[in-house]
């Protein structure tokens, strides 16, 4: 409830000061918060008003689509949400935001494995997996714990055990590295 309540104020605050792309972050925020308590509709109230207030080329425009193809997976509606996430990753490559390209590109893999399609799910998912200028795996990022989560999940349901085995050895030494759950 206090972080609804400062970023309520901020909104305000901001439009105020006519801070069009802060009000905008700051109803990107409120939206997410939303998402995350389950009330998709009061999401998306956020997320048209963030936009209304962006420039085409907006990071923040870009977050909110993928937090519109969040909602709509949520939601079950699959078709939709893959719309918002090839659009949300169009942008995220235009601005050249690598941190959004690979979350969006993660994001891409759930509508298709969803549907069965382990190939093409591993390819958006593998995105996630950050390389270094030679190709090999960069520092880890806690984030990439899910994909080698989802990738392992795939790869169990190709039937490729070895493979299968390895990203989840993968997931659960990032586990151990970040103390994560």
């Amino acid at each position: 409830e206090f972080a609804h309540s400062m970023l309520r104020r901020a909104v305000t605050l901001l439009h105020e000061r006519e801070d069009r792309e802060g009000e905008a972050d700051a109803l990107h925020s409120l939206a997410t918060l939303a998402r995350r308590d389950g009330d998709y509709q009061l999401a998306f109230t956020y997320l048209d008003k963030a936009t209304v207030l962006t420039e085409a080329n907006s990071a923040v425009r870009t977050k909110c689509g993928n937090t519109r193809g969040l909602c709509l997976v949520a939601m079950g509606q699959w078709t939709a949400a893959e719309l918002e996430f090839r659009a949300a990753l169009q942008s995220a490559e235009e601005q050249n935001d690598e941190h959004y390209v690979r979350l969006i590109a993660h994001n891409l893999g759930t509508p298709a494995g969803m549907r069965g399609d382990f190939g093409e799910a591993l390819r958006w998912l593998s995105r996630m997996l950050r390389k270094d200028g030679q190709g090999e795996p960069a520092a880890p990022m806690p984030q990439e714990t899910v994909a080698h989560l989802n990738i392992a999940r795939c790869y169990l349901y190709r039937g490729d055990f070895a493979s299968s085995e390895k990203h989840l050895d993968s997931a659960l030494e990032l586990c151990q590295l970040f103390n994560l759950v």
